[in-house]
């Protein structure tokens, strides 16, 4: 099977030679059919081979045009029966052909309508891991013959395949339900022939439960954290324990391991108690525990340390007196006797008798 090459096939005519003189195209299609005994029989038997050499020969053709018309021509060997179609039109054969129409050259890439093809919610939970898909395929296309199309993405908090255009979170930076709920993002589609076309996407960030945590740093006084051993009952120590949790309408209440000082549940400031005794000899500094509990079951607990101070011990005054049994002291007594009034007595001895 050939085409006849020419822009605009004649009407075939009754003169000799008037279809074997016709030129062919170079392009050609061998086709050996089953015995087809049948008049009028029609079927997958009967379809010839793919023709399409033999027609993309003739419309590249300079002088083809839409509306001009194609001939094709049997040449072979066997028994040919045939009845011309005028008799009956339904009968005549069907040339069926299946077309891409090009892009204008020079097209650029642009997004699809719609942008997105994928039409599940754009949503993501903000504790999301890596891999997790948003529910957003960018698409784009670039009419131009053999261009390929490649996708990148503004947001670094997640990743766009460069080919499919599949977008998921990565691994870098986070997401916070509180305060960003919804998510901006701007995808551009680049075409091997250098054009390029962006698209803007929005992705809702979904609340996930997180638990309470001590902030950085856990103490919101930036005093020193220390007290008196004498201190009374109320006094702060300088230390309030700051905690947080982040889910919406999350509540932090505060608890301490060590009955000498109070906290104050909601604002987590540190006092001393009115029980148990310090002592800075002893007892330095003291280290205790502060539990924040939130309202949605979570606990976290931090370690925290106070100085404990020897304030109320002024330094001794000395009193010294000499009992002596010499007779030459002129303190000589058959006998004696010491009288102090103080608060605070350290007694020395000299070492002699």
């Amino acid at each position: 099977i050939q085409g006849d090459n020419v822009d605009d096939a004649s009407p075939f005519t009754a003169a000799s030679f008037n279809v074997s003189a016709l030129p062919r195209t170079t392009a050609s299609t061998a086709w050996t059919p089953d015995p087809w005994t049948i008049v009028g029989e029609h079927g997958a038997a009967e379809r010839t081979p793919d023709l399409s050499a033999i027609v993309q020969e003739i419309v590249n053709r300079s002088g083809w045009a839409a509306l001009n018309d194609m001939a094709f021509l049997v040449s072979g060997t066997g028994t040919r029966t045939a009845d011309s179609y005028e008799y009956n039109p339904a009968s005549a054969p069907l040339l069926h052909i299946e077309y891409t129409l090009p892009g204008p050259a020079g097209s650029p890439v642009a997004f699809n309508t719609p942008p997105d093809a994928n039409t599940t919610a754009n949503q993501i939970a903000e504790l999301a891991a890596a891999g997790t898909a948003v529910g957003i395929t960018a698409s784009a296309t670039d009419p131009d013959a053999g261009s390929t199309v490649t996708y990148s993405i503004n947001d670094t908090r997640f990743a766009i395949n460069a080919s499919t255009g599949v977008i998921t979170r990565s691994a870098t930076g986070t997401l916070d339900f509180e305060t960003q709920s919804s998510i901006n993002l701007t995808v551009t589609a680049t075409s091997s022939d250098g054009s390029t076309a962006n698209q803007a996407f929005s992705l809702a960030v979904l609340n996930s439960p997180e638990p309470v945590a001590f902030n950085n740093p856990p103490d919101a006084n930036t005093a020193a954290n220390q007290i008196a051993q004498t201190a009374a009952a109320g006094t702060a120590i300088g230390i309030t324990a700051s905690a947080r949790d982040p889910d919406a309408g999350s509540t932090v209440t505060y608890s301490i391991d060590d009955s000498r000082f109070a906290i104050n549940a909601s604002t987590g400031v540190i006092t001393r108690s009115g029980t148990g005794t310090l002592n800075a000899t002893s007892e330095p500094s003291v280290n205790f525990n502060v539990t924040a509990a939130s309202s949605d079951g979570s606990t976290d607990t931090h370690a925290f340390s106070v100085a404990v101070s020897g304030t109320g011990n002024t330094t001794p005054v000395v009193i010294e007196t000499r009992v002596a049994t010499a007779g030459d002291d002129v303190e000589e007594k058959g006998s004696g006797a010491i009288s102090t009034n103080v608060t605070d007595l350290e007694l020395g001895y000299d070492g002699s008798t």
